[in-house]
């Protein structure tokens, strides 16, 4: 079965999130926590910054998102987003005479992580909550 990037098929999903929740377990719940949202906030600006870019044909622009979505993709395990990132890096720095296959690339990109930023709030979710440290009563 092959899906088109960012769609999961059947309801399965496209990335394997396994290197991001060994890093949720390692940080403890409230660093998870807050790992979780700075990361969800960053796909956010990266894939608004690739729209962005795309949209008005700013190939500095493009380099500039891709090498984030390199990072974050690599870092949480959605090695296909992370391959399409480092592809749009190379278009971004040397488009050729057709420039137009960059800015497509980052167009398709930029929807492909809608998948992951779904996938990173469900995973976020599933996060244990948080406990406030208990304070022991002091001994007479």
């Amino acid at each position: 079965i092959k899906a088109s990037l960012g769609q999961p098929v059947h309801g399965v999903p496209l990335h394997d999130l396994t290197p991001l929740l060994r890093l949720a377990d390692i940080a403890g719940p409230t660093t998870a926590a807050e790992l979780f949202a700075r990361l969800q906030e960053d796909l956010v600006t990266a894939q608004t910054g690739l729209t962005a870019a795309a949209a008005t044909r700013d190939l500095h622009g493009l380099r500039n998102h891709s090498h984030v979505v390199i990072a974050l993709a690599g870092t949480v395990g959605a090695d296909g987003l992370h391959r399409d990132a480092v592809r749009l890096n190379s278009l971004a720095n040397d488009p050729g005479p057709n420039p137009d296959a960059a800015f497509a690339h980052a167009t398709s990109l930029a929807a492909a992580l809608s998948g992951l930023i779904r996938e990173v709030r469900r995973a976020a979710q599933t996060l244990p909550t948080p406990t406030l440290p208990t304070t022991q009563a002091a001994a007479p």
